[in-house]
C-alpha cells in the first residue's frame, strides 16, 4: 500500500471529493462564463429582437381582426355542420330537421310516417369525404353507414349536403333535405 505525505491512502475518499468539488466548480465557472457572454452578447440584437416580435404580433392581431366575420362565419358553419351529424349518427332525425331550412320544411313537409321509416335503420358511420366552402353556401360530400334494424344487413351511401348561410338569421342552414336511404323506393 502507497502513502502520501499524510498518510493517507493515494486513493481516499477524501481525495475524491477533493476532485469531485473541483470539478463542480469549474463547471459552475463555465456556466457563469456563458451566462455572462449571452448577457452581453443579446444587448442591441435582442432588444431589436423583441421589438420587432412586438411589431409582429400587433400585425398578426389586426389581420386576425379584419378576418373576423368570414370567421365566425365559418365557425358557425362547422358547429352546424357538426349538429346535423351528430343528429344523423345518434338517430335523432327529427332534430335534424329542425336544421334543415325552413323553406324547404315548408315545401316538402315530413309526414310521421315518414319519421317512422328512419327508425327502421341504425347508422353505424358517417364520415366527411369532401368539402368547399363557397361565399354564403357549402357542399360536404358525406359517407353513411346503415344498417337495417330488420334485417341486420348494412350497407353505405354517399350523401350530398348542400348548405347555404342565412344572413339575417346568421345562421347556415342544409337546404338537401334529410338523407335519402332508400333511394326513392
Amino acid at each position: 500500500m502507497h502513502l502520501d505525505a499524510r498518510n493517507h491512502v493515494a486513493g481516499s475518499p477524501i481525495r475524491a471529493a477533493a476532485r469531485w468539488r473541483r470539478r463542480r466548480d469549474d463547471l459552475q465557472d463555465a456556466i457563469r462564463r456563458q451566462r455572462e457572454a449571452l448577457r452581453c452578447g443579446l444587448g442591441h440584437r435582442g432588444v431589436r429582437a423583441m421589438q420587432m416580435l412586438k411589431i409582429g404580433l400587433v400585425l398578426l392581431w389586426a389581420l386576425l381582426a379584419g378576418c373576423g366575420t368570414g370567421g365566425r362565419k365559418m365557425t358557425v358553419l362547422q358547429e352546424t355542420q357538426y349538429a346535423y351529424s351528430a343528429a344523423i349518427r345518434w338517430g335523432d332525425f327529427e332534430g335534424a330537421w329542425q336544421l334543415i331550412d325552413p323553406t324547404y320544411r315548408e315545401a316538402q313537409p315530413m309526414t310521421d310516417l315518414q319519421f317512422e321509416r328512419y327508425k327502421q335503420i341504425q347508422i353505424s358511420g358517417y364520415r366527411d369525404l369532401a368539402e368547399r366552402v363557397d361565399e354564403g353556401t357549402a357542399m360536404r360530400e358525406i359517407q353513411i353507414g346503415i344498417i337495417n334494424r330488420n334485417t341486420m344487413a348494412e350497407r353505405s351511401i354517399r350523401y350530398t349536403e348542400q348548405w347555404r348561410y342565412d344572413a339575417e338569421a346568421k345562421r347556415w342552414w342544409i337546404t338537401s333535405g334529410l338523407p335519402d336511404f332508400w333511394a326513392g323506393q
